[in-house]
């Protein structure tokens, strides 16, 4: 029954990492009505932002704000001088922000390489938790099912309930 469990642990680990993810395109087009099909290309350049600043100065969080504060500069740039000029053509929305998302993925590839980098986990996050009947997990695992779930609108904090819309308005 072990194995069932850690492989269920895992597929939920997975799944809050591919809502995180998601959950920047979902909350765009939502409330503010864009295609902005670069957001995955936003993700990459903040993270190789933030692993650089890591590098440079050794501290975790240093690098999680420099990688956030980047990807806000370079998102605001992009909205101010080239999505704005597409408000009303979803067409010129979904071509603009596609090669917005090449060209991001290339200048990271000229800057960083192709090969893959790791970021080191931070010291909270290494080691293994000991959960109920003797199973052992990953802590950096578990804790990314615990800011999955708290992100999540439904069972999370309320901050975007009744945000969206309704049809008409």
């Amino acid at each position: 029954m072990t194995p069932w469990i850690l492989q269920a642990l895992n597929g939920l680990s997975m799944g809050a990492l591919l809502f995180l993810l998601a959950s920047g395109f979902t909350l765009t087009f939502g409330l503010v009505r864009l295609v902005n099909l670069a957001h995955g290309g936003f993700y990459l350049l903040g993270g190789y932002l933030g692993l650089s600043m890591l590098r440079l100065t050794g501290n975790f969080w240093l690098g999680l704000l420099a990688g956030g504060f980047g990807i806000v500069v370079v998102s605001w740039a992009t909205d101010r001088f080239l999505i704005r000029r597409t408000r009303d053509n979803v067409l010129g929305q979904v071509l603009l922000t596609v090669g917005v998302a090449y060209v991001i993925a290339d200048v990271c590839l000229l800057t960083w390489g192709g090969n893959p980098l790791r970021i080191p986990q931070p010291e909270f996050a290494r080691g293994p938790i000991d959960l109920p009947g003797g199973l052992v997990y990953p802590r950096y695992r578990f804790l990314l099912i615990a800011l999955g779930g708290d992100s999540e609108p439904s069972t999370g904090p309320d901050f975007c309930r009744g945000a969206v819309p309704e049809e008409g308005e």
